[in-house]
C-alpha cells in the first residue's frame, strides 16, 4: 500500500497479489478493502496501530534506524543501496513470457 497525505482519502495505490490455486479475485478485493479500511480507521483514531516484525508486536520497542550497509544506520539490512535498488528493478521486472 502506497499512502500520500496528497490526495483526499491518503491511498495512492494498493495491489494484492494472489499466489495460491484457490486464491480468488474476491478474496483478494476483500483483502484490500480490509487495508484501506484499517488505514482510514487508524488515520481517524478508531483502531490502535501496530508494528510488527513477522509476527512480534514491536510498537513499544525503543526506536532505531534501519537502512543499507556504509549509511550509518543503527541496524543495517546487510544489503547496499545498489543491491537494493537492483532488487527492486528485478521484482518490477515483468515476468518471463510462458511458452504457448
Amino acid at each position: 500500500m502506497l499512502v500520500t497525505m496528497d490526495l483526499p482519502n491518503g491511498i495512492l495505490h494498493t495491489e494484492e497479489i494472489k499466489t495460491g490455486a484457490t486464491d480468488s479475485p474476491s478474496a483478494a478485493r476483500g483483502q484490500l478493502n480490509n487495508g484501506i479500511n484499517a488505514v482510514h480507521e487508524a488515520a481517524s483514531g478508531d483502531r490502535k496501530v501496530l508494528l510488527l516484525e513477522g509476527e512480534k508486536d514491536v510498537t513499544g520497542e525503543p526506536n532505531q534506524t534501519r537502512g543499507p550497509e556504509g549509511k550509518s544506520v543503527e541496524s543495517s539490512f546487510d544489503l547496499s543501496s545498489a543491491d537494493l535498488d537492483a532488487m527492486i528493478k528485478r521484482l518490477l521486472e515483468p515476468p518471463p513470457q510462458r511458452p504457448s
